[in-house]
């Protein structure tokens, strides 16, 4: 970036990376190695869950770097730590440990370094375990309602994801897997 329009022409395609991230009909997952600043530490934000290894950092040190957070960016910060965290990272440039980005709410998990890669496949093998229907409306909802100023959503919205939920075979099986005593086996439909 080196000029208010190149900014703006970032955060524009930024945005809609971060929208896409919300949209997804799937979680999407981060996994913070060592360190996530800046876009990167934002990227992590912007995810359903964000699983990093007891030796990562965060931070947002905009200010240092004399730059602005878009709006959207801020709005990213502000779903997982509260507006005086939020002014404090970017205007302090302060990085902060794992275990402190954990009690900000920042990261979801924090795991021993050796343990990254198998903690986010056992996440991933819950998230295979059920309905992938019920996966989508709830994302779809909890984004939906993240969104709205007055955490209202419209019914429109919430009828479409009753008709998709309790019409659907996996809601069948579902239910009958557990008069059963069983495992379901779901197919998405």
């Amino acid at each position: 970036m080196t000029s208010a329009e190149t900014a703006v022409q970032y955060d524009v395609k930024i945005g809609v990376l971060y929208r896409s991230i919300q949209n997804a009909q799937i979680p999407i997952i981060a996994k913070v190695q060592s360190s996530a600043f800046g876009g990167g530490g934002l990227l992590a934000a912007a995810c359903d869950f964000c699983i990093a290894s007891q030796n990562a950092k965060f931070g947002l040190p905009a200010g240092r770097l004399g730059i602005m957070l878009s709006p959207s960016e801020l709005q990213i910060a502000l779903t997982k730590m509260t507006v005086s965290r939020a002014r404090f990272l970017t205007t302090t440039g302060h990085l902060i440990s794992a275990g402190e980005a954990f009690q900000w709410g920042i990261f979801d998990m924090v795991v021993e370094d050796g343990l990254l890669d198998s903690s986010v496949d056992k996440i991933i093998e819950g998230i295979a375990q059920c309905a992938p229907e019920a996966v989508t409306v709830s994302k779809m909802l909890l984004s939906a309602l993240s969104d709205g100023a007055d955490a209202l959503i419209s019914q429109e919205l919430v009828g479409r994801c009753y008709e998709r939920i309790y019409n659907s075979d996996d809601f069948k099986e579902g239910m009958t897997a557990f008069l059963e005593r069983r495992l379901p086996t779901y197919k998405g439909s």
